[in-house]
């Protein structure tokens, strides 16, 4: 079988009966059997970037003395590594959440 998403192939399976895809964007990251099973990727992923998002918020939060220690203000270091203003850090939390936004199952094209 060959299975398409919006008109383009993603793969070809002759054992395993996929009909649906979880979309983040435009962009296929997961297929799967059952709808049930698709709605748990789908939530999997979405929790995943509420808590990108939630690290992101506390970094916001955090002052110069804790964001220097080498306690559990670690993770949040590297953020400020990767985002050293708080300009930065408001626009990927923006994107984050058109990304989380965009994570929805549709169901594939299956071709036999």
């Amino acid at each position: 079988m060959k299975y398409y998403y919006n008109g383009k192939l993603l793969f070809v399976d002759m054992i395993t009966p996929y009909r649906f895809a979880v979309v983040e964007g435009d962009r296929v990251i997961s297929t799967q059997q059952s709808l049930s099973d698709a709605e748990i990727v789908a939530e999997r992923q979405r929790k995943g970037r509420r808590e990108f998002i939630r690290r992101l918020e506390g970094a916001l939060d955090l002052d110069e003395v804790t964001r220097m220690q080498n306690s559990d203000g670690r993770l949040f270091r590297t953020i400020r590594e990767d985002y050293p203003t708080p300009s930065l850090i408001h626009a990927a939390i923006r994107r984050q959440r058109q990304t989380l936004a965009s994570i929805r199952v549709e169901p594939l094209e299956v071709v036999e």
